[in-house]
């Protein structure tokens, strides 16, 4: 059943800019390139085997779809229907796995990563955010293409899976992730910052103390950044945007009605069975840490008006979600 959903509300401070660039034009860029972990991975961490990536970090399908972190395609998956970016001959290209083929990839985020190598334990991947740069980099001879739109979001799992406590661990690989992307001749560059996955079911069922916790870190994170970027802007030259996810999640799990959803306390995967509900884009979450496809489609939505418009407009429509 296809649903029109529409936001009638504003998002405050959805884009925080931080250069003269009002808002990116897409039709000036080549190709989206992805930084990330499995919020953005569509493919990677399932194809990396056990031979790159500790056991058990690629996503069993079933339950999930494909080697995404969820239960259908990923906001990447969705990003160049909406954005009609990248295109040939008007019709939009997938955005593709970069370990998979990377002579044609530019998704490079895999499940599992962490801002910073320094940043790991046993459940962490092998490729934290200076290592997928590096790869990208080095599939291009040392020089990436300046007319690519570059993509950083990553963070979570340096708390979630690698135990910090630190934000200004993250803000700082972060920070360095842009200026490797400058030196390798970036011109355009999108961080994203943390949703509170404080919120999260896992981490809820984890106590007060862990949830405290966790809500410091992204709240240090997010102040950093926004402290951060200007300087970043200016001391590297690169246009630099840094968008406001946090807002979008904070509707969704506290104003899930806004969006279609009945239900963002709990989650919609049964981990013991790999079934679960039948109705399960009622849902915000897929499991206990990731969201619905159906959130994913929304954050699409949102990337793109964010990028393109300089923050998503009143009364947002997200039209005919499948």
């Amino acid at each position: 059943m296809r649903k029109l959903v529409w936001l009638v509300f504003w998002f405050a401070g959805c884009i925080l800019h931080v250069s003269s660039v009002e808002a990116f034009n897409l039709s000036h860029f080549q190709n989206l390139v992805i930084f990330g972990d499995s919020l953005s991975d569509n493919g990677n961490s399932y194809f990396l085997t056990a031979d790159f990536l500790t056991a058990g970090q690629e996503p069993p399908d079933p339950p999930y779809y494909e080697g995404r972190w969820t239960n259908g395609p990923n906001w990447v998956d969705y990003f160049p229907s909406i954005a009609h970016f990248p295109s040939a001959a008007g019709q939009p290209e997938a955005i593709t796995p970069f370990f998979v083929n990377p002579t044609t990839g530019t998704n490079v985020a895999v499940g599992g990563s962490t801002s910073s190598p320094v940043l790991r334990s046993s459940s962490t991947s092998t490729t934290p955010l200076p290592v997928q740069i590096g790869a990208f980099v080095a599939q291009h001879g040392g020089r990436i293409p300046s007319n690519n739109l570059y993509l950083i979001w990553i963070g979570p799992d340096d708390f979630v899976l690698a135990g910090s406590r630190d934000p200004k661990v993250t803000v700082a690989a972060i920070g360095a992730g842009v200026a490797q992307l400058r030196q390798a001749g970036a011109k355009a560059v999108v961080v994203v910052n943390l949703p509170d996955f404080s919120l999260t079911p896992s981490l809820r069922s984890q106590g007060t103390a862990t949830v405290q916790a966790a809500k410091n870190f992204v709240t240090g994170v997010n102040v950093g950044l926004q402290v951060e970027a200007p300087f970043l802007a200016w001391a590297l030259g690169v246009q630099l945007e840094l968008i406001d996810v946090n807002a979008l999640f904070d509707q969704l799990v506290y104003n899930p009605g806004a969006f279609g959803f009945t239900n963002s306390s709990g989650y919609a995967l049964d981990p013991s069975t790999g079934g679960g509900d039948t109705n399960q884009n009622d849902y915000v979450f897929y499991d206990g840490f990731h969201p619905t496809t159906k959130v994913h489609y929304i954050a699409a939505e949102y990337f793109y008006q964010a990028i393109t418009q300089g923050r998503p407009l009143p009364g947002l429509r997200l039209a005919f979600y499948p």
